[in-house]
């Protein structure tokens, strides 16, 4: 069979998770025999062949990044674009895939894809979701990468064998719904850890004043 995956991460290739992802579900199905096509949104001169080579799929699958409980924006652009009837009976999955600890907070994703391919009148063959994948292609170490992304090779392998994420146990890669209480309190515990850390990777990025400044409401006090 072949399969399209769609890369929907905004960010450049060399920085993004999402890409990293895709190849390793990628190479897993074509251990299974499966002729795979990646494309990416990112490359937005690209949209046209893209939307031309769904016809010619027997499935595709759209990986993307969870920024903030939703869709990037890129990719509702992308399916906005979209002729009606360009995904009418197509076979449908995503893989979400986000900073968040807990499985839960991109459950609202996975619905709203559910909901959207519906709409789509596309064929909706699942999701897979993962968490706790941040700075995955640029600031984890090498052995956890490794290990993350061979979940995603293995959970390819065993799309290739039966075509759809609603026949998996999806849920085994996502892990956990909610945090235990133990690791609550550990991570109540690191918090002041935690801030400097954050600090320090937003001053690298460039920010020149703490990630939890309140630079309106400082101005406000100032002005009273």
């Amino acid at each position: 069979m072949r399969y399209l995956i769609i890369d929907a991460s905004p960010r450049a290739k060399r920085e993004s998770t999402t890409s990293l992802v895709a190849d390793s579900f990628a190479n897993g199905l074509r251990e299974k025999d499966h002729a795979v096509a990646i494309m990416e949104l990112r490359r937005r001169n690209q949209w046209e062949k893209l939307t031309l080579e769904i016809p010619h799929s027997d499935g595709v699958i759209i990986a993307m990044p969870l920024y903030v409980e939703n869709m990037p924006g890129l990719l509702l652009e992308y399916l906005q674009s979209l002729s009606l009837g360009a995904l009418t009976g197509v076979a449908l999955g995503y893989i979400i895939q986000g900073g968040f600890g807990e499985a839960h907070q991109l459950r609202c994703c996975e619905t709203y894809c559910k909901i959207a391919s519906q709409q789509l009148d596309a064929d909706y063959i699942g999701c897979a979701v993962k968490g706790d994948m941040f700075g995955l292609a640029t600031m984890r170490g090498d052995r956890y990468s490794r290990n993350m992304l061979e979940r995603f090779h293995q959970l390819g392998r065993q799309f290739g064998s039966c075509g759809s994420f609603l026949d998996m146990d999806v849920g085994k890669l996502a892990g956990g719904e909610y945090y235990s209480k133990p690791i609550l309190l550990l991570n109540k515990a690191l918090k002041p850890l935690s801030k400097l850390a954050w600090n320090a990777i937003g001053k690298k990025a460039g920010a020149k004043a703490p990630l939890d400044a309140q630079p309106l409401l400082e101005n406000r006090e100032r002005r009273s």
